[in-house]
Order: structure tokens, then sequence, then C-alpha cells
């Protein structure tokens, strides 16, 4: 399972993660793969885009759960194998989800390069930095993370870790 946890907007590239599942599906190598976008919207044309652009790509393996109450929230990062943030570049700050993203040891894919000290993720330690918006990117990271079971321990054992010791 790959999640987006967060809002459907524009500014957070929710839907360079349909790109890349799209690519994944072309090279058929998204066997095995549901895609999870897990929020939504207060308002509902903000995620008008997002839910065009999926409905044009007919992907079959993306699951939208729409808002998810905060006492249920942890069901999801559960069912979660990779997390992705497509593009925290236009962002305000450290966001809640990635917080909560790293407090539950989940890999991460971050489109951040350039930006990097904005979040405390370092590149093949505590999670994958790729370049904002680039589904290519996105796509190679999901793959590599889906092929590469010590990899993907190592990152989210010490992601977990810096959660633990750094962050309260």
């Amino acid at each position: 399972v790959v999640a987006y946890f967060g809002r459907l907007c524009a500014n957070k590239g929710a839907r360079y993660l349909l790109d890349a599942a799209d690519i994944l599906r072309r090279c058929q190598a998204d066997r095995d793969i549901v895609f999870l976008f897990v929020g939504g919207n207060v308002e509902a044309d903000q995620a008008a885009e997002f839910k065009s652009h999926l409905a044009e790509l007919k992907l079959d393996n993306v699951r939208l759960t729409g808002m998810v109450p905060h006492e249920q929230i942890n069901a999801a990062y559960a069912a979660t194998d990779v997390a992705v943030f497509p593009d925290v570049t236009n962002l305000p700050g450290f966001s809640t989800v990635l917080a909560e993203s790293m407090a539950s040891g989940l890999p991460i894919i971050i489109g951040i390069k350039g930006w990097e000290d904005a979040v405390p993720i370092q590149n093949e330690i505590n999670g994958l930095i790729i370049e904002p918006s680039h589904p290519g990117q996105i796509a190679e990271s999901i793959e590599l993370l889906k092929n590469d079971d010590d990899l993907r321990a190592r990152l989210a054992r010490n992601v977990l870790s810096f959660a633990r010791q750094e962050m309260d």
C-alpha cells in the first residue's frame, strides 16, 4: 500500500502520485500495489482537478478515503507500507501528516529536493528525497522500495528512531 496523506489540492501534488501510478501500470510494475489517498478537502471544488485526473487515467488500484476522523487515522497509517509526499515545497512548514508518517515508522518518499532543510528527512537514511512534482522519480522510488525489502526496512527503522528521539 502506497499512501498519500493530506488534502487533494494542487499545491501538495497528489495528482503526481496518480501519474506515477499510471507510469507503473504502463510498465506493468504496479502488480500488488494499491494507491491509497487519505484525506479530502474542506471545499469540494479544491479536489475537482484531482478527481477529474483520476477519472481520465482510469486507474483501478486507487482508493480514496475522503476525510478521516482523527480517532481513525492510526488505522490508515497502519495499513500503509510507503508514504509519498509528492511536493512539499509550497507548504507553510513541517506538516502534521509528515510527522505522523514518521512517527508511524513509514518509509517516506518526499518531493523536496532543494529545500531539504525544511524537513528532517535525509536521503537514503530515513527516506528518499526526490525532485518535487516528478512522477517519474516517484514511480522509480516506489519500485525501488517495493523490490528492496532491506532498504524499506532500514528507512522505516531509521525514521521511527528519529521520531522517537527527536520529536515529542
